[in-house]
């Protein structure tokens, strides 16, 4: 059964003229998804429906709903957000643009990302620079495990370690029979100016020298919990550990003792150049998406206490 795609009829007439700034060909995430009823081994019909991806034979199972819930395949939805991007960011920012598709869990999740090398700033002092540049993400899932989202961040291009600060639905009904993408271009260019403001901060963050026990200290906090009765380490003591390794072999000798080399060291953990944090061998096709999570994540650190605490005491 095909897919109902007239919810795409009433969205803004955007410009569609995009060839020459985003990538055409993209099989990795173009393919077309089956809806049909689902049968009992009985040859019962159910009230369930699946859906599949149509490019291949084997491990082309994506997702069991019920007969409402609204779906969006990529193309659509990828195509226009491109054209919303394309009507909310300078052109001078839209060269040059770097676009790389991931899946998990055989294509159940996607995610689009968009790296912006004209839109991007140096950070660092006199011992090392690094160009952060603006990234968006979108994700689309076809399995119930997440809405539609517009993912807004940066990424470090000396490291490739990323951060999110925003992360919002792109739909107005979620997974429905009434779905349809909104428009985001606010969002896109609220990303763009809070992009620049933390730009400022983490320029800070560079030029402002912690002791090494400081660090440690902190990581302590976001990482370690305690038996109430001995007061003794309960767990998270590897990971403390093991970003305290990343901030000491890695981070410092490129960064200096600064709160930008604890940043870089959280960010390592949502990274897949570490050591320290290769990705786990589940046996699942979980690696792109743990790797959003993880993201996500350090985005949540920066809002702690915890680290306020370490950019009030820096020295």
């Amino acid at each position: 059964m095909p897919l109902d795609n007239s919810y795409f009829d009433n969205q803004p007439n955007f410009n569609n003229n995009n060839n020459h700034i985003f990538p055409i060909d993209r099989p990795k995430i173009f393919w077309p998804v089956a809806k049909e009823k689902m049968v009992s081994i009985s040859g019962r019909e159910s009230d369930r429906i699946g859906l599949w991806r149509t490019d291949r034979e084997d491990n082309n199972f994506l997702g069991v709903h019920s007969e409402k819930y609204g779906v969006i395949e990529n193309r659509e939805l990828i195509e226009n957000l491109q054209n919303q991007i394309v009507n909310s960011i300078s052109p001078e920012y839209l060269k040059d643009i770097k676009v790389t598709d991931y899946t998990s869990f055989n294509g159940a999740v996607i995610f689009s990302e968009y790296i912006f090398p004209n839109l991007s700033e140096e950070i660092g002092n006199s011992r090392n620079t690094s160009k952060v540049s603006f990234r968006i993400i979108v994700k689309n899932s076809f399995d119930g495990s997440s809405g539609i989202r517009l993912i807004i961040g940066n990424i470090d291009m000396f490291c490739m370690n990323g951060q999110i600060t925003g992360n919002f639905d792109v739909v107005s009904k979620k997974h429905t029979s009434r779905i349809k993408v909104d428009d985001i271009t606010k969002r896109l260019k609220k990303g763009v100016e809070k992009f620049r403001e933390e730009m400022v901060s983490f320029n800070w963050f560079a030029k402002h020298p912690i002791a090494n026990t400081k660090a440690y200290d902190f990581f302590t906090k976001l990482f370690v919990s305690y038996d109430q009765e001995t007061g003794e380490e309960k767990s998270g003591v590897s990971k403390r550990d093991r970003t305290y390794n990343q901030y000491l072999a890695y981070e410092v000798p490129a960064r200096g003792n600064n709160v930008w080399s604890a940043v870089s060291a959280l960010s390592a953990i949502s990274s897949d150049n570490s050591e320290y944090f290769a990705p786990r061998k589940t046996g699942k096709d979980h690696y792109a998406d743990t790797i959003v999570k993880n993201q996500l994540q350090v985005g949540a650190w920066l809002q702690t206490e915890a680290f306020k605490e370490l950019t009030v005491n820096v020295g």
